[in-house]
């Protein structure tokens, strides 16, 4: 089964140009599209309940189908599957570390290329799940054999020589790695809460300085209605010159706050630190998605993530102790599906 989904314009206005460029989907065809209701009735009528989830990265790909089913309002029906997954990667990777096939399995591409499959097409649904069915194939008869052959360790095309050992460290690929993965989830947590704890507090500077300003100049402006009045007046009231006394009292007190406590250039600057908070989100969220081509890509890019955040925090103002622990409750009970925000288009 192969489908597109369809997608707001106003969705469709957010997706990444990253994204946009790899799967070359247009508005025209995810406007027509069928809805997600329809989609996850025809994925049920197809696959119906009785079968295992299979793929590369599988946990990350039910992640997608998950909100999918929930969009639909048939999530209840998503947790009637088995709760088993069967990932391919996971195979591969045992398979490589037991020296059965001759390179490390970083990506959908060169496992298609240790098993000598084509591939014609990236990013493309039913070729993915076409060329995925044949490793997976291919891969339990090398795993069979080598449990008939009684050979459950290490081989020698792995251990002979002394110093050749699988990296401790799994690198990335264009699908991504899990381990990388847990690692960006970590740090949207920090870039999400960044964003909008620094939003908030610019919120409320706004607000405090618009209330602190106004009411200066308020003050301001009934003291000089009071001086035209009294000197206009023969006798000047005296009750009118002692409230005229305290109001502008007051209403230097406030202008003095208004200058001194700076909201307006706070709020500023958490405007700013929410913005780079946020083009780090969206950068983690491209990373997440889309992984990366070789183990370099991957290292540079999460170095730059890295620094922009070290710098973010920083350089970050302070934000107020009650906003702090409001992001702080959040981080201890995250929402379901953090790692990702999946923008539905083919399935």
């Amino acid at each position: 089964m192969s489908t597109l989904v369809r997608l707001t314009p106003e969705a469709f206005a957010q997706a990444s140009p990253r994204a946009m460029e790899i799967h070359g989907l247009k508005l025209g065809e995810l406007e027509i599209a069928p809805t997600p209701a329809e989609v996850v009735t025809q994925f049920l009528d197809t696959f119906g309940a009785d079968f295992y989830f299979c793929g590369w990265n599988i946990c990350f790909d039910t992640q997608f189908l998950r909100v999918l089913f929930d969009q639909a309002g048939r999530l209840r029906d998503f947790d009637t599957f088995s709760y088993h997954r069967l990932d391919l990667w996971g195979l591969l990777q045992l398979a490589w570390w037991r020296g059965l096939v001759k390179a490390r399995p970083d990506s959908l591409s060169i496992a298609c290329g240790l098993f000598g499959i084509p591939r014609s097409s990236v990013h493309d649904a039913m070729e993915d799940a076409r060329i995925t069915a044949l490793i997976l194939r291919k891969s339990l008869l090398l795993l069979i054999a080598e449990q008939n052959e009684g050979n459950m360790g290490h081989s020698g095309a792995v251990s002979k020589s002394g110093d050749e050992k699988p990296p401790a460290t799994p690198i990335a690929s264009l699908e991504g790695t899990l381990d990388l993965r847990y690692l960006l989830v970590g740090w949207r947590a920090v870039a999400h809460n960044g964003t909008d704890g620094h939003y908030d507090a610019q919120r409320r500077f706004n607000r405090r300085g618009r209330w602190l300003g106004g009411f200066a100049t308020l003050l301001t402006t009934l003291t000089g209605a009071a001086v035209i009045k009294q000197v206009s007046t023969a006798i000047p009231d005296p009750k009118i010159n002692a409230v005229m006394a305290i109001l502008a009292a007051i209403a230097v007190v406030l202008t003095a706050l208004h200058t001194y406590l700076a909201y307006e250039a706070r709020a500023a600057n958490h405007r700013s630190t929410a913005a780079g908070y946020a083009a780090a989100l969206r950068k983690i969220d491209e990373a997440i998605i889309f992984g990366y081509a070789s183990a370099s890509e991957a290292q540079k890019a999460s170095d730059e993530i890295r620094l922009s955040l070290d710098a973010l925090s920083r350089d970050a103002p302070e934000v107020p102790k009650d906003i702090l622990e409001k992001y702080a409750r959040r981080v201890d009970n995250p929402p379901p599906a953090v790692a990702a925000r999946p923008t539905p288009g083919a399935a």
